[in-house]
């Protein structure tokens, strides 16, 4: 028997078997998979600069993906104090829209600048808002709740797992996140290694997913998004309202919410509930929830809160 022959033959054979396992992307693994596809579209550029209540405001245009057939760009404001004393920053995550790819550029007197621009100065540290996200409106006129139900939706039809809207929603917050960064050093000369993550609604729901997913963030302040442990949550509706929030109508047109507790539900849950990975959600978080949301019950938070680290 030829030895020289078979062992390296044998050895290709489990190396074919190591790759092919390690490569496979199941819903477990999607997220991190999108956030580590090798999309080298990523670039930043300094558009503008303002003073401001003395401040510096920097405006940067931010490609942070090409996702489907679009390519995702935003604004990212930079507010910088007339003294860093800190190396982390941080970044605020809200809306916006897009015209042909292109953002819809916020005045400085935009009521999120000007909230960031509060904190930069109070607290001597440099603070973000990206724009934008998602880019929209999409597949035509769709915007917030209509684009994220209609790619569930997608996914449960043909198993793409690159579907779900907040895989490019939290990669916009990377990249950002990467902007800041390399600005900070690059214009600046001040290194940022850290950031407080923030947002509200579909943004909140982002930030947590990216709280998750990447180490720079050492703290998450979610806003307004009380519907973690999504299937207890989502089922809570019924059992405390008799229906469905009006507010989810989206979510219900589509059968996404009666569907949670099914395999096809259970894959989303485990996609885009930021209950499922909250193993990594290790960090303070500073919860902000309004008691008369109409999305949620007001006490959904038992569903979670005793769950988190």
């Amino acid at each position: 028997m030829n030895k020289t022959m078979i062992f390296p033959e044998f050895g290709l054979f489990l190396l074919i078997i190591f790759f092919g396992c390690k490569l496979q992307v199941t819903p477990e693994t999607a997220l991190e998979a999108y956030l580590n596809n090798n999309d080298n579209s990523f670039t930043w550029e300094l558009k503008e600069s303002h003073d401001v209540n003395g401040l510096k405001l920097y405006n940067l245009l931010v490609t942070s993906q090409k996702w489907r057939e679009y390519t995702w760009r935003h604004q990212v404001a930079v507010i910088v104090p007339e003294e860093i004393k800190y190396d982390g920053a941080l970044l605020f995550i809200t809306g916006g829209s897009n015209k042909d790819e292109m953002p819809n550029w916020k005045k400085p007197d935009d009521g999120n600048i000007r909230m960031m621009g509060l904190i930069a100065q109070k607290n001597s540290a440099v603070t973000a808002v990206v724009f934008q996200v998602p880019n929209q409106p999409l597949f035509g006129d769709l915007t917030e709740d209509e684009i994220i139900s209609l790619t569930l939706h997608n996914y449960r039809n043909d198993k793409d797992l690159t579907w779900p809207l907040l895989f490019p929603m939290v990669k916009s917050a990377v990249r950002a996140m990467d902007a800041v960064q390399a600005f900070s050093q690059e214009k600046l000369t001040h290194k940022i290694n850290r950031f407080l993550v923030s947002g509200a609604s579909k943004r909140g729901w982002t930030t947590w997913l990216t709280g998750a997913s990447d180490q720079r963030v050492e703290a998450i302040a979610p806003m307004v998004i009380d519907m973690l442990n999504m299937p207890k949550s989502i089922s809570y509706h019924v059992e405390a309202w008799g229906d469905y929030s009006i507010q989810i109508q989206d979510y219900v047109n589509l059968g996404i919410a009666q569907d949670v507790n099914t395999p096809d539900g259970q894959e989303i849950t485990t996609m885009v509930d930021p209950f499922s990975y909250r193993e990594k959600l290790t960090m303070p978080k500073f919860i902000f929830n309004g008691t008369n949301d109409e999305y949620w019950p007001a006490d959904a938070i038992k569903h979670y809160i005793g769950e988190i680290p």
